[in-house]
């Protein structure tokens, strides 16, 4: 890397490809180096490993937020606790009900971010390390390459909207150091999950791109040609259709949810299912295959995505384009937008674009993106 070449790096959460134009974001719509980019599977817990390390989940040994526990780590909680549960899960007629409960359980025994995950199944799963990639010295990122200070929206205080604007002005302010950034503006995709695809996200599409000009421009003057600037999103989104929600009965097709029979994990777009009764997997994937609103990834589909550990589900099932599971695990209310589909569709294309000195193509896909980093970060 030449002494004097810095990286200012800058992630729009949830930005779509699609939505790039000249009268939404006309600055970013004029970069020359620009391209729609296929998003890893899933969200982006495992996204921002492919953006930024080049690792898909078989690399990283984890997919999504949760997974199911380890056998020697799963003890079936005592009698008492089980009918605790189904008491609390009765909540669950009302998703806001269900949610208001699971805010007060994390606050009585000090645990981070339950979801909407039934209380019955707590047990079964384990959550996933969803900032290692940020942090971990276990092999290379971006973040670790350039030395860059991090600026993370979510860490801001503020409502939905002002943790970007919070962010930008930090971003500009530690400009003076000289040191390469990276800026994580997270509003959009909160927007979006909300709000939909709306006037409200149109404005603050508005806004982002008026505050990425700015940060680009102060970068710019600061290191001179010798700047590289990435603009880029880990995925895009899609409007959902409250008519096209789809609501799980396994149990009554399968029968009581055990460790040592099978075990289901569905958050608004995808299911996974652990099935430890061998005898059960056949009868569980014809069921499974037989729905119309998605469909089973296929053994092909698992090693372009990099998710053929079992350990991931032996079945993994997604929705089609405007579908979604409700109730879920996740979210109090239908969801008004969604990423997550199949990664080749259109709306699911993230942004990916390029100012700076270097030549270079814009990658098709998130997992080619880290070598474009490292590739800058050669010596000349």
């Amino acid at each position: 890397m030449k002494d004097d070449s810095r990286l200012l790096l800058i992630l729009v959460d949830g930005l779509p490809y699609y939505k790039v134009s000249s009268d939404l974001a006309p600055f970013l719509a004029s970069v020359r180096v620009r391209g729609p980019l296929e998003p890893g599977l899933g969200f982006s817990i495992n996204i921002y490993p492919e953006l930024f390390a080049g690792r898909q989940p078989d690399d990283l040994g984890y997919f999504n937020k949760w997974g199911l526990k380890r056998a020697e780590d799963f003890a079936q909680p005592r009698r008492i606790a089980r009918l605790l549960a189904g008491v609390a899960d009765v909540s669950r007629v009302s998703q806001l009900a269900s949610r208001a409960l699971h805010k007060l359980w994390e606050g009585a025994i000090g645990e981070k971010n339950l979801a909407n995950i039934p209380f019955q199944l707590l047990p079964f799963y384990a959550r996933n390390p969803s900032e290692e990639v940020l942090e971990t010295d276990a092999y290379p990122t971006v973040f670790s390459i350039w030395g860059t200070r991090l600026l993370l929206s979510y860490k801001f205080p503020g409502r939905l909207g002002e943790k970007d604007n919070r962010t930008v002005e930090e971003a500009l302010r530690a400009m003076g150091s000289g040191a390469s950034l990276f800026v994580l503006l997270g509003d959009l995709d909160g927007i979006a999950h909300v709000h939909g695809l709306d006037a409200r996200f149109d404005a603050h599409l508005r806004r982002l791109d008026v505050w990425v000009e700015e940060l680009v421009r102060a970068f710019r003057q600061r290191h001179g040609s010798a700047a590289h600037v990435v603009v880029v999103s880990d995925h895009g989104m899609a409007r959902t259709d409250p008519s096209k929600a789809v609501s799980l009965r396994l149990q009554r097709r399968f029968g009581h949810i055990r460790y040592d029979t099978y075990v289901p994990f569905w958050d608004a777009l995808m299911l996974r299912i652990w099935v430890q009764d061998q005898g059960l997997l056949s009868d569980m994937l014809d069921y499974v295959s037989g729905f119309e609103f998605g469909r089973v990834l296929s053994e092909e589909d698992r090693q372009y995505f990099g998710v053929t550990k079992r350990e991931f589900g032996d079945i993994i099932f997604l929705l089609k384009e405007g579908f979604a599971f409700y109730p879920s695990f996740f979210g109090a209310r239908f969801p008004k937008a969604l990423h997550g589909y199949d990664p080749k569709l259109d709306s699911q294309q993230a942004f990916f674009g390029y100012l700076g000195p270097s030549t270079l193509r814009p990658p098709h896909r998130a997992v080619e993106v880290f070598s474009l980093f490292q590739e800058l970060a050669r010596p000349v």
